[in-house]
């Protein structure tokens, strides 16, 4: 839910880093779904006790043991601020939107809730789909190299996870990347790209276009449109990549701007332009040599398509 992303933005903020990190996404979502979140006082012990708790009711497993709403999220933060004047309490107080601008609006006819009294998880409902079982499902199958058996535990278990958790949910994030990673991996290029298509655009809405995360899903996203014998798309796709992993400060790896600049000479190739593909390759071979010597794997490749074209000797 939104409340436990908010949980997980205030946890990296307050502590430095995220609550669950993890090798791989599946190990990722594992934590998510079973492991308590480290306490941010543990490594910044300045954080009030108060400002604590409330990051870890946001982070509670369980919906049911989060808070209520956002506006209570609000007021308890605005608890832990300094005093700024004072509000009439009223719930339309004409002064509010001067004196607390950025909070939501209260309910017309709020009253003052009484204390809960402590709550036993619900048990779960007969026949709702285990989203932590099946994760651990997925990880055992992925052990075991049946890739095909994996994917389809993703994606049936994706409907559930976002009911359950959110459709933007970092649980739901997770296995919808894995759900991605997986059908590329079993070769389920058509099912994969609009997958990839659908991360990548809400992760540049997100972080901006230049976000590594979501440059990476287009790059993989123009990969199944060259498997699919798409090379125009493809070629499309990479070109409009191009220039932002030739940004250092973007992607900082010159190796990853040589393999699209290689992907472009061959998909031009394979669309018949030999003198632009001949022009690509013979600028990207002169690049790799110069940063890493002529026996560089990449320039041998580079350098024998360019033989096989017939464009070059030795």
């Amino acid at each position: 839910t939104d409340l436990y992303a908010l949980g997980v933005l205030l946890h990296e903020l307050l502590s430095g880093d995220v609550p669950f990190a993890g090798s791989t996404a599946l190990g990722v979502l594992h934590r998510h779904l079973y492991e308590p979140p480290l306490p941010v006082r543990r490594t910044r012990p300045e954080v009030p006790e108060a400002l604590e708790a409330l990051v870890l009711r946001l982070l509670a497993k369980d919906p049911q043991h989060r808070p209520a709403s956002a506006q209570d999220v609000y007021e308890e933060l605005a608890l832990l601020l300094p005093a700024r004047g004072t509000p009439t309490g009223a719930p339309l107080d004409p002064t509010r939107p001067f004196l607390r601008p950025h909070a939501p609006w209260p309910d017309r006819a709020r009253t003052p809730a009484p204390q809960p009294a402590p709550v036993t998880p619900a048990p779960a409902a007969t026949g709702k789909p285990d989203v932590a079982r099946a994760v651990d499902e997925v990880k055992r199958l992925l052990g075991e190299g049946r890739i095909t058996q994996a994917v389809d535990i993703l994606g049936g278990i994706l409907p559930a996870a976002a009911e359950q958790h959110g459709v933007n949910s970092p649980v739901v994030r997770t296995l919808r990347k894995q759900y991605a990673a997986t059908l590329m991996d079993d070769g389920q290029y058509r099912r994969a790209l609009p997958e990839l298509r659908r991360l990548a655009d809400e992760r540049s809405t997100e972080a901006g276009h230049a976000d590594p995360q979501s440059l990476r899903f287009r790059y993989d996203a123009a990969q199944c449109l060259e498997q699919l014998g798409e090379p125009a798309a493809a070629l499309a796709e990479y070109r409009a990549l191009l220039p932002y992993y030739e940004n250092q400060y973007v992607a900082g790896d010159p190796q990853l701007a040589h393999d699209v600049r290689r992907r472009i000479g061959h998909l031009l190739l394979a669309l018949g332009d030999r003198a632009a593909a001949h022009d690509t390759l013979a600028r990207l071979l002169h690049d790799v040599e110069r940063l890493h010597g002529p026996a560089h794997p990449l320039a041998v490749e580079v350098r024998r398509t360019l033989q096989w074209l017939g464009q070059v000797r030795g």
